[in-house]
Formats: structure tokens, C-alpha cells, sequence
């Protein structure tokens, strides 16, 4: 059992280990999350999993089946395009957002996450490269200043990960990064129109080399899994 500070028991801090683990593709796509190792990892009561486990199923990330328990969300083929669209129209705002404010301040914060990308690739860290792909694109919308826009944004690029996950892209590489940085010096110029095809682009590169015909069926340790990620 791990042991957790009692005030960080709570449903949310459930929530957001599990969030974590799909966002560094720790966890797969239809994994059983079952209440009892839930309780377990977290030394909390089944009523208090059950309450993430519906906060959860309501951003899309669990999917709560009768008589058979929560399950780590598998979207169908449609449901992986209907992600990636939504998706492309979110980040294409919050660029468009962000380019009216952005302080050179904001632009050295963004050089520095790229960075700090590239080193973690060289380390061959994939989980942490995971999260650290997905949290640039969060940082954007969170310093274009929309909360709500950055909070739908949040919740799109977990359910986009599970797609990821689910239709066999391969972990993400220097190209990715490369293209980080090249819209980092499109928002630096303040050039609207260069960055937001830019982040278009990158999204459509990231759904293409998606295999959206084909289902995987891998699942995942779950004790062993919640209990490797750190908040």
C-alpha cells in the first residue's frame, strides 16, 4: 500500500494520478480499474474510488460498464477523428489567443520546455517525454488566458493520448520536438498565421501516423502502474 499524505486521498488526487498515467502512456487503453487495487494504491475507501471513477468516465478518460466495473476508455475509430478535430480547433485558438498577449517572458518559458524535451529524449525517458509533449501544448492554452479553453484542452489531449495509445503510434521523436520549436519561434515573431499552421500541422502529422483500423488489446498493471507515477 503507499503511503500518502491523508489530505491528498481525496477523489481528485486519485483523478490526477490517473490522468497522469494515460498522459505518459503508462496506461493503457481498456485496463480494468478495479475498485479494491484503486482503494488499495490510494488507502482509501471504495466509496471514495468510485467518486473519481465517475469523474473520470465524465471527462471521457474511464469507461463504466454494468456488472463488469470502470475501464480505462478505448475510443472507436470515429471517436479517435472526432478528438483529433476538436483538438485542432482548441490549440488553433489558443494560439491565436496567446499571440495577442504573449510576453517575451512566456516565449523564454516555452525555449526552455523544448529544451528540456530534447534532453529527455536524449535520456530515452519515454514517459516522462510522453508528459512533457502533451503538458507544452496544455502550457500554451494555460498562458493564452482562456481558463476554461485550457481546462476543455486538458481534458482533449488525455482522451487524444488514449487514441494514441490505442492506434499504434510510435513514441514521439525528435521530429515532434523540432516541431515544438519551430512554432515557438512562430509565436516569438508574433506571427499569427505561420503559428497556427504550424500547430495545425503538427496535429495532423501526429493523426496520421495513427493506424485508425485497427484496435490494440494490450492492458496494464494497474497496482504497479499508479503506484510508479508521481504527482
Amino acid at each position: 500500500m503507499t503511503d500518502l499524505d491523508p489530505d491528498t486521498n481525496g477523489a481528485e488526487a486519485i483523478v490526477k494520478r490517473i490522468t497522469l498515467a494515460i498522459l505518459e502512456h503508462r496506461l493503457r487503453p481498456g485496463t480494468k480499474l478495479g475498485e479494491e487495487d484503486v482503494a488499495e494504491v490510494f488507502a482509501v475507501s471504495r466509496a471514495k474510488v468510485r467518486q473519481a471513477l465517475m469523474l473520470l468516465a465524465k471527462n471521457g478518460l474511464v469507461e463504466l460498464q454494468p456488472s463488469r466495473g470502470a475501464f480505462v476508455a478505448k475510443p472507436s475509430v470515429r471517436e479517435a477523428r472526432e478528438i483529433f478535430e476538436v483538438r485542432r480547433m482548441l490549440e488553433i485558438q489558443s494560439v491565436k489567443n496567446l499571440l495577442k498577449r504573449v510576453t517575451d517572458e512566456q516565449v523564454q518559458r516555452l525555449r526552455a520546455h523544448v529544451e528540456l524535451q530534447r534532453r529527455t529524449l536524449v535520456d530515452r525517458d519515454i514517459f516522462n517525454v510522453a508528459r512533457l509533449f502533451s503538458e507544452f501544448h496544455m502550457m500554451i492554452a494555460e498562458m493564452a488566458g482562456n481558463q476554461l479553453l485550457a481546462e476543455l484542452l486538458a481534458g482533449i489531449v488525455a482522451r487524444s493520448t488514449l487514441v494514441i495509445l490505442l492506434y499504434n503510434l510510435t513514441m514521439p521523436t525528435t521530429c515532434s520536438c523540432d516541431e515544438h520549436a519551430c512554432l515557438v519561434e512562430a509565436i516569438a515573431a508574433r506571427n499569427a498565421e505561420e503559428a497556427t499552421r504550424l500547430v495545425a500541422k503538427h496535429l495532423e502529422h501526429l493523426e496520421q501516423a495513427l493506424t485508425l483500423d485497427d484496435e490494440g488489446h494490450a492492458v496494464s498493471d494497474l497496482k504497479r502502474i499508479l503506484n510508479s507515477v508521481t504527482v
